[in-house]
């Protein structure tokens, strides 16, 4: 009777450490998106605000910069494209049907506007001054802040909640399992399991919390594309309806402004980018205890 305990127990915790190794794999393809789209943002800032170094090659540095931005957006709005084709297919007349056919259609727009840089680019590269290149790039980013940002902010929104949704159900799965485990534990009188039951309360408590933030999240881009579908806007990038995204909070984060006599609480809206990483941050909290208790575990084995 003790030798089956015994086996019983060895084999529930080498269970438990298999289930919870490599519990930080989760996937990146929308975050490298947004990461890709903040590197863009950055090297035009750079490019504009550089001083002038008066060197031979100081034009031709910038021009060749110039055209790396381009190169980029083009791979940016080709990577969204793909991804959000990739999603399955929404029902049709809904909202979020109408919302990506008049998103296909921008990234359409905003493709062949930026094809058309790089063609003038090309032609005028040899006449161009420094003064020249600054301008058109300023001009540029100008439009990645307006036009740009209208038609790709929403959908690297909605990548970024699907993607969440999906590392959400992978954690839930995670958890169950991880349950079941400390369950048989808990039957094979393993010591500490008590400990172990703690900690993975808190887990749950964090993955719960996690999929209430990304709820959020995916009720603001359903509210998002029913607003976008009554506007009954066209499909050119200009008329995309959005106004570019407040700044970041998970949760409405209150901020304060001073005056001589007094602190007015100023609240910051939830965004849903905010949200999103907000959730992911609860996730990875539950990750961090999954971890601690394999590591109690294999303690406990020794």
């Amino acid at each position: 009777m003790f030798r089956s305990v015994v086996v019983a127990a060895v084999c529930a915790a080498s269970l438990f450490i298999a289930r919870t190794a490599g519990a930080v794999a989760l996937p990146t393809t929308a975050a490298a998106i947004q990461e890709a789209f903040e590197n863009v943002r950055e090297s035009l800032a750079n490019l504009l605000t550089a001083k002038d170094e008066r060197r031979i090659d100081e034009l031709r540095f910038r021009i060749n910069t110039y055209r790396d931005i381009l190169r980029f957006t083009a791979t940016e709005i080709q990577d969204v494209r793909i991804q959000l084709g990739a999603l399955e297919k929404p029902v049709i007349d809904s909202p979020e049907a109408a919302w990506r056919t008049a998103t296909f259609d921008g990234l359409d727009t905003t493709a062949a506007f930026v094809t058309a840089e790089q063609a003038w680019l090309d032609a005028e590269e040899s006449i161009l001054s420094l003064d020249g290149i600054r301008d058109r790039a300023g001009r540029f980013q100008a439009w990645r802040e307006t036009v740009y940002r209208r038609v790709t902010g929403p959908a690297r929104e909605l990548l970024l909640v699907r993607r969440q949704t999906i590392i959400i159900d992978t954690a839930t799965g995670r958890l169950k399992k991880i349950a079941d485990d400390v369950k048989r534990m808990q039957r094979a009188r393993v010591r500490g399991v008590a400990d172990l039951a703690k900690q993975l309360a808190k887990a749950e408590m964090f993955i719960r919390e996690a999929a209430g933030l990304e709820d959020a999240a995916r009720r603001m881009v359903t509210e998002y594309q029913s607003g976008y579908l009554s506007t009954g806007a066209t499909t050119t990038t200009s008329t995309v309806p959005r106004e570019p995204p407040a700044p970041e909070s998970p949760a409405g984060t209150n901020m304060a402004t001073s005056t001589a006599s007094t602190t007015i609480p100023v609240i910051v809206p939830p965004t849903i980018t905010g949200l999103v990483r907000a959730s992911l941050e609860k996730v990875r909290e539950a990750y961090r205890l999954f971890l601690e208790m394999s590591t109690a575990v294999q303690r406990l084995m020794q």
